[in-house]
């Protein structure tokens, strides 16, 4: 901050106070003049009571702190994820293998981290969903009632718990039938072709 900028922000300082000091003067608490010129009472209080000065200032990217792994911790949980790669094991078992031997050095998401971090190419690929054994079956079809599908699908009725279910046939509405949900007997009424 400039010498100017620092003699405009304590202009504008003493001004607020003055105003602060001029409203308590007319009977209102300092919380509410506080409020009424729209400034928090923990900027009031540290405007007054400003922290200490910090002697050397370490920006933040540059701080260390001391449960930091170190880069000899760091060479040490990416030698056992490059084995358990190899073996093609993921970095979850490769974790509970060194917790089981009673050296994990670090948390389970550290792990994690490095993993991405050093050695994202060398992680083995595993399916991450099911897939069907089978392919999807193709329709084909020269007139209609020639192919059937086994979908059915519930659609809404205009009635509260009827519906429609309908079967498809070439892209076109078979047939389709109401179904009562509610009520002791459940009963499908033929309706139309």
């Amino acid at each position: 901050m400039t010498g100017q900028q620092a003699e405009q922000l304590a202009g504008f300082y003493e001004a607020e106070a003055e105003l602060v000091t001029a409203i308590r003067a007319a009977g209102w608490s300092q919380t509410k003049a506080l409020r009424l010129i729209g400034l928090a009472a923990s900027s009031w209080h540290y405007r007054h009571h400003p922290r200490p000065a910090a002697r050397c200032v370490v920006a933040h990217t540059a701080r260390r702190c001391q449960a930091w792994l170190s880069d000899a911790e760091t060479a040490a949980i990416i030698d056992r994820l490059t084995a358990a790669f190899t073996a093609n094991k993921s970095v979850h078992q490769a974790y509970y293998e060194a917790l089981d031997a009673g050296d994990p050095v670090a948390s389970l998401k550290s792990w994690y981290r490095i993993a991405r971090a050093y050695l994202d190419a060398d992680r083995p690929l595993r399916p991450t969903r099911r897939r069907r054994c089978t392919a999807m079956p193709q329709w084909q079809a020269t007139a209609a009632m020639q192919v059937w599908s086994w979908d059915i699908t519930m659609l809404p009725g205009p009635y509260v718990g009827v519906g429609r279910v309908r079967w498809s046939v070439v892209r076109h509405e078979a047939l389709w039938f109401r179904v009562g949900v509610e009520g002791p007997r459940r009963w499908p009424v033929v309706a139309g072709w």
